[in-house]
């Protein structure tokens, strides 16, 4: 069956999906494209709307199907009409198969989930494989109409309402704006087939049961455009939403002190003084910034710490997956991630005078020998004598009991009670260069330099040692 009968340039669907791509912005001239395509209705006619506007609008497509190894003889069956229908448009395809059961049982977590992270990490990898601007999905009116109603049932603030961002990153939604039975009718008018998922009348699903049980028992007694109803209410949540993402974002920066990728440091009287609706967006962003997303984070975990913010209560609160916790103590409110300690177990020669590359640490250590040498302009710098050395010089990571004398001191002290001293996190500590000789810790780069190696007046030859990225 061929792809190219009937009014393709003229059809609603094309338009729609020309419209919503210019008004949103979401390509640039040129793009490279990578389509999601599945196989079902939705996805084929993505992928055909775009083709009739490649040459409009610039497009380089490149077709990308996930086989998640669900569904046996009939997702194998999908593949091959995917490769087919690529084949048909002239496009590359990029098609793999993994099996998400497994994948499952490693992340433990729920089957949907498991197969829309591994879906959009594929999808995420070819794109930089290619060189791809952009991916397109295709999600429609009638998904974001289920997804803002998911999102209601289980309790949901304004980002909620707003439902699927139609641009994100590089994730953009052209058929948004387009209802499934224009989908259905689009694909009849050019008389191109796609494949029916028949999981997707399963009721084990939530979201399925939203589709075929709510919408229309909705539809039916209360509301027959429920749909329209709800994407009206997700564009005026946006609107609104935007406005008040700016403000908080302006209370963010006035009220944190430190913002790291595992910890987030609030003053906590400057967070008191904020309308409780910036307050909100405030704890969020800082979830969201350690966590690297805000699923399963519920009203209540937020109001409850609201609640204690204003009692002045020191506590420890832990929030989902179990790693990530709020405190408030000292005056401070911290959102942190416990991070496992990372520990990289090397040893090296070290060069003098030369380069030692460690690639593990991603570092090299540089050394050069002279009588005046300048002294050292940061902790990653250090200048020793080098009669002070005792046989060669090694260059390792940080082992239990390990002690030395820190620059100043008279007796050894654990390098484990000097990174507590600093603060230096668990998880950095076994990642620092650490410089012996046969006999003691010379210098752990960024944190010490010892005592029993210090350069004096009469030093007639200096070694500086350096630690640069590699």
């Amino acid at each position: 069956m061929s792809c190219f009968h009937g009014s393709i340039g003229s059809s609603e669907l094309v338009d729609k999906v020309r419209q919503t791509i210019q008004e949103s912005q979401m390509l640039p001239i040129p793009a490279k494209v990578v389509v999601a395509v599945s196989g079902g209705a939705d996805s084929v006619a993505l992928l055909h709307a775009l083709w009739v506007l490649r040459n409009e609008l610039y497009l380089s497509l490149i077709v990308a199907h996930l086989n998640h190894g669900l569904r046996g003889e009939e997702a194998d069956k999908d593949a091959v009409f995917v490769e087919d229908l690529a084949a048909r448009l002239n496009l590359p395809a990029v098609v793999e198969k993994v099996n998400v059961r497994k994948i499952r049982m490693d992340m433990r977590i729920g089957l949907e989930e498991t197969a829309r992270e591994v879906r959009y990490s594929f999808l995420e990898r070819v794109a930089e494989d290619t060189g791809a601007d952009r991916i397109a999905v295709a999600h429609t009116a009638d998904d974001q109409a289920e997804t803002i109603l998911h999102n209601i049932i289980r309790g949901t603030g304004p980002n909620g309402l707003s439902g699927m961002p139609i641009v994100r990153n590089k994730i953009i939604r052209p058929m948004i704006n387009v209802f499934r039975s224009e989908v259905e009718a689009y694909l009849k008018e050019i008389h191109l087939d796609w494949r029916t998922d028949e999981t997707n009348f399963s009721l084990d699903f939530t979201r399925n049961r939203i589709r075929r049980q709510l919408i229309p028992l909705i539809e039916e007694q209360f509301n027959s455009r429920i749909k329209e109803s709800l994407l009206n209410l997700s564009c005026l949540v946006k609107d609104e939403a935007a406005v008040v993402a700016d403000a908080a974002a302006e209370a963010f920066k006035a009220s944190v002190k430190e913002v790291g990728k595992d910890k987030v440091v609030f003053d906590a009287d400057k967070l008191r003084k904020l309308p409780r609706a910036l307050l909100r967006r405030c704890l969020r962003q800082a979830i969201e910034q350690v966590k690297g997303d805000l699923r399963d984070i519920e009203y209540s975990q937020i109001e409850w710490i609201l609640e204690h913010l204003f009692k002045f209560d020191g506590f420890t609160l832990t929030l989902p997956t179990g790693q990530i916790y709020g405190q408030l103590k000292a005056g401070e409110l911290i959102i942190f991630r416990r991070v496992p300690p990372r520990k990289v177990d090397i040893q090296y020669k070290l060069v003098v005078p030369g380069e030692t590359k460690i690639p593990e640490l991603g570092v090299v250590l540089e050394t050069k020998l002279g009588p005046k040498l300048t002294p050292p302009q940061t902790p990653y710098q250090a200048t020793l004598d080098p009669n002070k050395i005792v046989g060669q010089l090694i260059v390792r990571t940080w082992r239990p009991g390990d002690r030395m004398v820190p620059f100043g001191m008279k007796g050894h002290k654990k390098l484990q009670d000097i990174f507590t001293d600093m603060k230096i996190p668990r998880s950095e500590r076994g990642l620092i260069p650490v410089v012996t000789d046969e006999d003691k810790i010379v210098w752990v780069a960024g944190i010490a330099t010892s005592e029993q190696t210090k350069i004096t007046p009469e030093t007639p030859l200096v070694l500086w040692i350096e630690v640069k990225p590699l």
